[in-house]
């Protein structure tokens, strides 16, 4: 019953994934972003996030900047700060399976 939970979940995210792309493609040449990200990453380079390496600001950059709201990632140190972040730029940092336990709620 669980799996079946689970594949449904991907099979959802991976319908959303598909829309969003039609979507973005969709606002060529304009841009489908309102800029609110850019605004917000401002913040990336201040003290408060110099546990974060450049390569996971980098990726922090790019998602928030494309305003999305998950951050999905395999590793574990970044989604101990998730809280942090969330408060500050306003994107969630999760595992799949974090992300999978609150979808399927």
């Amino acid at each position: 019953m669980r799996r079946e939970k689970i594949d449904k979940a991907i099979l959802k995210s991976t319908e959303m994934f598909e829309y969003w792309i039609l979507t973005i493609e969709g606002y060529s040449p304009d841009s489908p972003f309102s800029g609110k990200g850019q605004s917000i990453m401002d913040k990336i380079n201040q003290a408060q996030f110099g546990y974060l390496s450049e390569k996971d600001k980098q990726l922090i950059f790019d998602a928030v900047t494309n305003e999305c709201i998950i951050f999905l990632t395999v590793e574990n140190k970044l989604p101990k700060n998730n809280v942090h972040i969330k408060n500050k730029l306003g994107i969630n940092i999760l595992r799949p399976f974090d992300y999978l336990e609150i979808y399927l709620k």
